[in-house]
């Protein structure tokens, strides 16, 4: 009985002698693969943290916005493709002859990417962009291989098929970092219209959000028996836009109101009396 009992409990002190042998071998490694992780999650949250920071402070500078998207895209992959090596030959692994290969193949990918990106078929946008196409005007909240979803300013959600988006005509208010803000007025014939004009430059030029390159100008554009057209045009960053055009009118209508010698064109309808004719 004693035997029988022994060589049928083998098989579970062989599991157990397994088990612990696997528990070794991992609390062996617990510090490198910890090190690791930190290695791989600190590495890409200062490479995102830098794009952040690099996006915000320096695209609205450099034109060539895709070398250093590509740039921090290598970066990122290398920081995976290193500290993967470094993991591999610390268990043992020989990595002298593959970790030259693969950063090499990493560079030329790089490389690759940066030309052949041109010539790749893609929407002219990206999520969390605004953007206005067949008539939709929102923010991108998705982009699958079917279909865009865009959020409406009033909560919608519009699904339009990619193949739509595509043939339609879209307009991208989130890809450049500048936007012009034209305030287009009609003065009455009798205003002076230098005064008009050096008012609404003065008012644009006390936002601080209105940049200075290119200047504030005024143009008048047309003028007939109902008033001349005014044009003001200023520029201002991209995320200051809504807000700054919304307190530019304010401003300028609060000047006209408080000077009678500028004015803006007050609604005007003709009604002619045609007198009757007796027989």
């Amino acid at each position: 009985m004693e035997t029988t009992t022994e060589v049928e409990a083998q098989p579970v002190v062989s599991a157990l002698e397994g088990a612990s042998h696997i528990v070794d071998q991992v609390s062996n490694y617990s510090t490198l693969i910890t090190d690791s992780l930190y290695v791989i999650i600190g590495g890409m949250a200062a490479v995102f943290l830098l794009y952040k920071l690099t996006s915000k402070f320096l695209f609205p500078y450099v034109k060539h916005r895709r070398l250093l998207r590509v740039v921090f895209g290598t970066i990122y992959v290398l920081i995976l493709v290193v500290t993967t090596l470094v993991v591999v030959n610390k268990v043992g692994i020989d990595t002298s002859a593959i970790g030259k290969i693969a950063i090499i193949a990493v560079l030329i990918g790089a490389v690759a990417v940066f030309f052949l990106v041109p010539f790749l078929p893609r929407l002219p946008f990206m999520t969390g962009q605004m953007i206005e196409v067949n008539g939709v005007m929102g923010t991108v909240d998705n982009i699958s291989t079917i279909h865009t979803t865009i959020r409406t300013f009033d909560g919608a959600m519009v699904f339009l098929p990619n193949p739509l988006v595509l043939a339609s005509k879209i307009l991208n208010f989130s890809d450049i970092a500048e936007r012009r803000i034209a305030l287009n007025l009609t003065i009455n014939l009798d205003a002076d219209i230098e005064k008009v004009r050096g008012q609404i430059i003065t008012i644009m030029n006390a936002d601080e959000r209105v940049l200075e390159d290119p200047a504030p100008l005024a143009r008048v554009m047309t003028a007939s028996a109902a008033g001349m057209s005014i044009s003001a045009l200023c520029w201002t960053k991209n995320e200051d836009f809504l807000n700054a055009q919304s307190e530019l009118w304010i401003q300028v209508v609060k000047a006209f109101k408080a000077d009678d010698s500028v004015s803006m064109v007050l609604p005007q309808q003709e009604i002619h009396i045609v007198s009757e004719r007796t027989p």
